[in-house]
């Protein structure tokens, strides 16, 4: 990775963390997201004009990409907030981070995308995913600060009947993590396709740009398609327009601002792995937010999970 492309994922690792705290303090809803999408496609519409090609002239190499980046995208913008729904950030956030990493490692060196990852940087990323695992498990013997030994009757047959909210929160983070790894490689290839068109340099350069508002606009469509045909959701989306414009707007820019300069380091990295696995370090971020923002604990496994993190973070991009 070069120093640009290091610099693009240290502000998206930072803006990613600051707008995942505010979605889980704001209790993330889809129609939440679907303003936060809705207001960024309003706010970069002007993105439009670097169009690398006329729009009826785009590749099929970019329109079949683009078309699956937006169906992983709503898959996101489904499982992210029923993630926090039913689990905390400094467990959901780390397990919707890690499980990505292996995935799209995998997925990139099974299809031969891009530059094929040295065997530092595999155990680097192995050393990532295992930190973030460590991150979400709880203290050894506690269940939120109380000792399972020591708890009563009435509060072991509570924790038991919460064990499937859980699990269903694991689940919802799988699903986050498989439209994270989908969207991750193909807008990769999108913005490739757009370069490789493109005429001269500025518009390669500016071809991120005008992806990242198709992109959007497509998404828009996509979930508020799903928002009409479901009366909760409707109901949901009104109360949004009445009470939360202001933090759909804040959620909305901070969440564009993170992947633009994912997409804008994607072509500066050798592989798409390596940007996706810096991008980590926003977990430390989330960590310490999750305490001081959302007052959740920090307990030993989770700073045994940082410490193996920066441990992979250094072993995988030096």
């Amino acid at each position: 990775m070069t120093w640009a492309a290091f610099a693009l994922v240290l502000l998206s690792a930072t803006l990613d963390a600051s707008w995942n705290l505010l979605a889980k303090k704001e209790r993330m809803t889809v129609p939440l997201y679907a303003a936060a999408i809705t207001s960024n496609s309003i706010l970069f519409s002007w993105y439009l004009a670097f169009a690398p090609v006329s729009p009826a002239s785009l590749p099929r190499a970019f329109c079949i990409p683009c078309a699956v980046a937006v169906a992983a995208t709503a898959l996101f913008a489904i499982g992210l907030p029923l993630a926090y729904r039913f689990l905390d950030m400094t467990t959901a956030y780390p397990m919707m981070r890690a499980l990505p990493i292996l995935l799209v490692a995998g997925a990139t060196s099974a299809f031969g995308i891009g530059k094929p990852l040295a065997g530092a940087a595999k155990a680097g990323m192995a050393l990532v995913f295992a930190g973030c695992l460590v991150l979400g498990m709880r203290p050894s013997g506690r269940v939120r600060g109380t000792r399972l030994k020591a708890a009563s009757p009435v509060r072991q047959t509570r924790l038991k009947a919460a064990s499937p909210a859980r699990w269903a929160g694991f689940l919802f983070v799988l699903l986050v993590a498989v439209g994270t790894t989908v969207y991750t490689i193909f807008d990769s290839q999108a913005v490739a396709a757009l370069r490789a068109v493109a005429s001269d340099e500025a518009a390669r350069r500016t071809a991120p740009l005008f992806y990242y508002e198709v992109r959007a606009l497509l998404t828009v469509f996509a979930l508020w398609g799903t928002i009409l045909v479901s009366p909760n959701m409707r109901a949901e989306a009104a109360a949004v327009v009445r009470t939360r414009v202001r933090s759909a707007v804040t959620i909305g820019l901070g969440s564009s601002l993170a992947y633009m300069a994912i997409l804008a380091a994607m072509p500066l990295a050798s592989n798409v792995a390596y940007v996706h696995a810096f991008r980590q370090i926003g977990l430390a971020i989330g960590l310490l937010g999750g305490a001081l923002v959302l007052r959740e604990r920090i307990s030993a496994p989770k700073i045994a999970g940082v410490a193996l993190i920066l441990a992979g973070l250094a072993l995988s991009v030096l």
